[in-house]
């Protein structure tokens, strides 16, 4: 009989469930794979969203937080999301709550209209960190079928990784999504603009800005002579997959520079033999199956 390594409360929120289900799917497939057992939370709701609904009403950005949070330690479990935007406002609703009394008894007083109540007993957990730290790199290491030993991957954090990076990283130079990659084989290139935002909420306000300085971060992409970009978030993803054939039309960006754009859990998923259709490659603009069926860089 196979035990859990640990139990979590899901928490895949609002984006990746109605634009990436094919995603959603494929993490809790992996974390099975790796005995994480997971709970999705009854009657949640979104987040709510960082660096948006905080600016405009910032005790009900931490209620809204602290009811999602509250589901969570009513099943005693701590919550994994696989969304680095929702960890962000759940652990920053956790940390505040925990450390401003003032602030947790107005909440805890909004809480107490539905029946709820934050307590303060629980961790909020990216799937990044929880592959880190709950799983390791040794034991990714040690499930890896088809090594990518010549494969160089350029890594994009996002911004919203960067609040726990601060707690459990160094987010002046990063290493955890490194590490991870090398565990498939991989060689890291460095980039000059690794660390900038991929600005996908800046795509309605000033496309032009967006444009020319995605085209940049392609651009130092392709010179640091890396064959992908590895991301951790779905909305990186997703901005970074489609820009690049808009670019070309522009002719900010050469079609043979385009380069495939990964989230981490399907490269881990195919090293480890998932079937191609089981990962979700299709949903992806810039084809990967060169890159991945090059028995250059794939060693079965």
């Amino acid at each position: 009989m196979t035990h859990s390594l640990k139990k979590y409360a899901f928490f895949p929120g609002c984006s990746i469930p109605s634009g990436f289900p094919e995603y959603e799917k494929l993490v809790l497939n992996v974390l099975k794979d790796f005995d994480i057992e997971v709970e999705y939370l009854e009657d949640m709701t979104c987040c709510p969203a960082p660096m948006s609904f905080d600016i405009l009403d910032d005790l009900a950005y931490f209620t809204i937080g602290a009811r999602n949070i509250a589901l969570a330690e009513e099943k005693g479990l701590d919550i994994l999301s696989p969304c680095p935007g929702c960890t962000m406002t759940l652990e920053r609703t956790n940390s505040k709550l925990k450390s401003d009394s003032e602030t947790l008894q107005q909440v805890n007083d909004a809480l107490s209209e539905v029946g709820r109540h934050f307590e303060g007993s629980i961790e909020v957990k990216s799937l990044m960190r929880v592959l880190y730290e709950d799983i390791g790199v040794g034991r990714i290491k040690s499930r890896v079928k088809k090594p990518m030993d010549g494969l160089k991957v350029a890594i994009h954090y996002g911004c919203h990784a960067f609040d726990e990076l601060e707690r459990i990283d160094d987010p002046t130079n990063p290493t955890i999504l490194e590490a991870l990659c090398k565990a498939l084989g991989a060689e890291i290139v460095e980039y000059p603009s690794a660390t900038e935002c991929c600005l996908v909420f800046a795509n309605p306000v000033d496309r032009d800005y967006v444009l020319d300085t995605t085209s940049r971060k392609f651009n130092d992409v392709v010179e640091s002579g890396a064959d992908c970009i590895v991301v951790i978030c779905a909305s990186c993803f997703s901005q970074l997959d489609k820009t690049q054939e808009i670019l070309t039309w522009i002719d900010l960006l050469d079609e043979d520079s385009m380069v495939p754009v990964f989230l981490y859990p399907e490269l881990l998923a195919f090293t480890m033999d998932y079937n191609w259709d089981d990962i979700g490659f299709d949903i992806h603009q810039v084809d990967p199956s060169n890159l991945l069926l090059n028995e250059e860089l794939v060693q079965e």
